[in-house]
């Protein structure tokens, strides 16, 4: 039997050795000890996981949402009922990465509990059948057992396209997913970048969907170096700082196309320049009619990829046109270079018409019977998902700022939020660029920045070297803790002789525009608590420490709205409102949007 967990001074789970004595076949099952479960299963039969928790393989290989882990390997992992549907693990067939390795006859696994400050779904809440207590974040079960929930299982033709599309790579090679929404983009996504790390130490990720971004909270454009694999929604991943990031402002290009584009052609400059090595994935957005779909085909036509993932959702008129569309005569790139002609996937949609496979259990029940948990739904909407990654994002910050114990004491996201100590940064340090509206007055900087979600962004030199200057002479910096430390770590501000003021008197000229269509490089994702005018300081909550701080001098404005769960909290009342949630919240009724298309569809169809 495998060794007993022990605990060290620190209440944190010891790593345990692998057994010494061998395991017999066909006995498998879950044992539990303490807040540590321990797996053991056969060949052919996974285990169906729910929830966050620490994955340690102890014997054996583990196969899970296309990544390969050998023995001793240690791995974070989450899942979710509604967005990504239940984690399946299960035992890797031999030979198909180490011909050589030994053959073991069971998987045995570890599964141990984050620490709660650092869960990021706020518990599972109330399910049916829990193998496992509420408080350690996760539950499992075996495949036969009929309480277990329902998976959507992956289609067989994507797992094809995966290991072909993987089989190809070489240094720096260029993969894109495109598609239109909810096809299964990101899921795709994150079967290929687990199957590329399986021969790859890590693989660049270029993040171009600002609405619904895979790493980070929504409104930035990013490129990231991931090394661990994926698993689970996007807002359950851990924290992932990007190597590079641009503010765009908003959940999509349409505010700004000439400057989304020039803020993804600087992150695909910015692969060469860090991680030339590295393949490099390009996850597109689902705007594919008019601007978009000229924005998406200048996208393609400048990173070059060689491998490209076409998700077909099954409607011609929403679809991509076929083949390599971007790369005809007259792509942006054709003066400069020959166009690429690259292979192509055409995959079906994950759901909704023209899916391949309906969803399934993990495995057949006994007599055919259908499975106990209830089918897995429908992915969640988008605001939803945008919903769920500012909650994580509020998590992260109220973390970084002395609320971990509150978090784990199972306050909500906005509650915790709402009793951090903010950053102070003093406001005549700071340049504001507001990103789709003229200069504002002097007079109205403060009130615009007032309870707003900003863009912390750096004017100095952008990562590798390439333009943008030197240093900034100013920005915030760390300023240690105010009495016995319990507010937390403060943040002031260098004086630089040629800031802009972000509220001044009105001799005081108005903030300047941005310099260049690009901008400054973006440090990460903030919230502006308040504006003190008597003190002459700026309140920011941010999951970045004082020493990134220490570059910002430029906060960006765009059209970002906070959803209401952090505005309207039942322990607190919320100490910020953006001006931009009025339309939804405030008046309890939706922007109002264009869409003169509808008309024309219906006579498309009638044939008119």
């Amino acid at each position: 039997m495998p060794a007993k967990a022990k605990r060290n001074s620190s209440n944190q789970l010891e790593s345990l050795a692998t057994p010494k004595k061998p395991i017999k076949p066909g006995a498998y099952g879950l044992r539990q000890d303490g807040s540590v479960l321990h797996a053991t299963l056969p060949p052919g039969k996974p285990l169906v996981f729910l929830g966050e928790a620490v994955l340690h393989v102890m014997r054996g290989r583990a196969l899970f949402n296309g990544a390969t882990l050998g023995s001793g390997s240690v791995c974070s992992i989450a899942a979710d009922a509604v967005n990504s549907g239940p984690l399946l693990i299960s035992q890797a067939a031999e030979g198909n990465h180490f011909p050589f390795a030994p053959t073991a006859s069971v998987l045995y696994l570890q599964l141990r509990p984050l620490p709660a400050e650092q869960r990021l779904s706020g518990g599972l809440g109330s399910t049916t059948a829990a193998r496992m207590a509420d408080d350690v974040g996760y539950q499992a079960w075996l495949h036969n057992d009929p309480s277990a929930p329902g998976c959507l299982a992956t289609p067989d033709i994507w797992s094809q396209a995966v290991e072909e599309m993987a089989g190809l790579a070489y240094p720096g090679a260029v993969y894109a997913v495109v598609g239109s929404k909810k096809v299964g983009k990101s899921t795709l996504g994150r079967l290929l970048v687990n199957e590329l790390l399986s021969t790859h130490s890590s693989v660049a990720y270029l993040e171009t969907d600002c609405g619904q971004p895979e790493f980070g909270p929504p409104g930035l454009v990013s490129l990231s170096l991931v090394s661990r694999p994926l698993t689970g929604p996007p807002f359950l991943h851990p924290a992932h700082p990007p190597l590079a990031s641009y503010f765009v402002g908003d959940v999509s290009p349409a505010s700004h196309p000439q400057r989304y584009a020039a803020c993804v052609a600087a992150l695909r400059a910015a692969h060469g320049a860090l991680a030339p090595d590295a393949p490099l994935l390009v996850n597109t957005h689902g705007w594919t009619r008019g601007a978009g779909l000229e924005a998406l085909r200048d996208l393609l036509a400048a990173a070059r990829p060689a491998c490209v993932a076409h998700v077909s959702c099954g409607d011609p008129r929403r679809d991509l046109p076929p083949g390599a569309w971007w790369a005809e005569e007259g792509a942006p790139d054709a003066a400069h270079a020959p166009p690429l002609q690259p292979r192509i996937w055409l995959l079906p949609p994950l759901r909704g018409p023209g899916a391949v496979g309906p969803a399934s259990p993990a495995a057949p029940r006994p007599g055919g019977e259908d499975p106990g948990g209830a089918a897995p739904r429908p992915g969640a909407a988008a605001v939803d998902l945008r919903g769920a990654q500012w909650a994580s994002f509020a998590r992260r910050c109220a973390a970084a700022m002395g609320q971990g114990g509150a978090l784990a004491h199972g306050a909500a996201p906005g509650d915790a939020l709402a009793a951090a100590v903010p950053y102070e940064a003093a406001w005549d340090d700071l340049r504001l660029e507001s990103l789709f509206t003229r200069p504002l007055a002097a007079d109205q900087a403060a009130r615009a920045l007032n309870c707003s979600v900003v863009g912390l962004c750096c004017s100095g030199a952008p990562p590798g070297g390439g333009g943008g200057g030197g240093e900034a002479d100013g920005g915030c910096r760390a300023a240690g803790t105010d009495g016995d430390g319990s507010e937390g770590a403060r943040a002031q501000c260098a004086s630089r002789e040629d800031a802009v003021p972000l509220l001044a008197e009105a001799a005081v000229r108005a903030p300047r525009a941005p310099r260049t269509l690009l901008g400054p490089r973006c440090l990460g994702v903030g919230i502006v608590r308040a504006v003190d005018g008597e003190r002459r300081r700026v309140l920011l909550l941010a999951p970045l420490p004082p020493a990134e701080l220490a570059g910002v001098d430029t906060l960006q404005l765009g059209r970002l709205e906070l959803p209401g769960p952090l505005l309207q909290t039942p322990g607190a009342r919320a100490p910020y409102m953006s001006v931009h949630c009025l339309p939804t919240l405030g008046t309890g009724a939706g922007a109002i949007r264009s869409r003169n298309n509808l008309a024309r569809a219906r006579q498309a169809d009638r044939g008119d």
